[in-house]
């Protein structure tokens, strides 16, 4: 093995994958593993050995891959390295954040900001238009998701399928398939499915009067399932109802800092 120190290499010198080069320079294997510096504009390239603000990219003029500047926004792009720093490669076009920059759709952490979905390649995009395919993640405003594509929604009295529901922001789909209303605080009401009664109310069964009736949702720190259980419409998971706005760390009640956990 090669006895190679932990500092980067100056040029001249041996690297491997264990020993990087100084900033300017590239680890050429063709060279025999020493560091040579980064090539300009219009040099005959493979990857990484191209200098700042420089991508490796087939040059239709030249022939062949060879250092050619990155793209602005707008331009085209293969990857994130074909596109100047603080732009993203997003559907083969370089976009200014938060458009292209990665996300995770399982991590809160790593969300997108807000008005921008986490689509099935962990890239930030815009919330898909009418007629585009949705899954997880929510259709553009005023739009919902229904048979994995976004629509218009449809109005009272309109046919729907309560397991895919159309019915406007405001309505509910009944069991019989009918958008109807959703119901106020003491009005008679479905169970299921969820969403019979208006944000901040739910259904439940009242054996006094032998039918459900719309109450009001639980509380902060409440126990849930589902967000219609909750007063201000957002179940937490393990953390019960939280508030629309409130942001927790993960694992932790409402209102309990870290060190007061049990």
């Amino acid at each position: 093995m090669m006895n190679l120190e932990c500092r980067p290499a100056a040029v001249g010198q041996l690297c491997a994958w264990l020993r990087v080069c100084e900033e300017g320079g590239f680890c050429d294997v063709l060279a025999g593993f020493r560091c040579q510096p980064k090539k300009p504009v219009g040099s005959p390239c493979l990857r990484d050995d191209c200098q700042d603000g420089l991508r490796c990219a087939l040059d239709a003029e030249r022939g062949g891959l060879s250092c050619v500047p990155q793209s602005d926004e707008g331009g085209p792009c293969a990857g994130g390295r074909d596109c100047r720093d603080g732009l993203f490669c997003y559907q083969d076009s370089c976009q200014r954040g938060p458009i292209g920059q990665p996300c995770d759709r399982h991590d809160s952490l790593q969300a997108c900001p807000l008005g921008y979905v986490c689509d099935q390649d962990n890239r930030c995009a815009p919330p898909p238009a009418a007629g585009e395919h949705c899954d997880d993640e929510p259709c553009a405003a005023g739009l919902v998701c229904a048979f994995s594509q976004c629509q218009e929604p449809t109005g009272a009295g309109t046919s729907c399928t309560w397991s895919q529901s159309t019915c406007a922001a405001d309505l509910h789909c009944t069991l019989d398939g009918t958008c109807v209303a959703r119901g106020e605080l003491g009005d008679a009401c479905e169970d299921f499915p969820d969403g019979a009664c208006r944000v901040g109310l739910t259904c439940l069964y009242d054996a006094a009067l032998e039918q459900a009736t719309c109450v009001a949702g639980a509380p902060i720190g409440g126990d849930c399932d589902e967000d219609t259980q909750c007063a201000s419409g957002v179940c937490g998971d393990q953390l019960g109802c939280v508030a629309s706005d409130q942001c927790v760390m993960p694992g932790v009640m409402p209102g309990v800092t870290p060190g007061e956990m049990p």
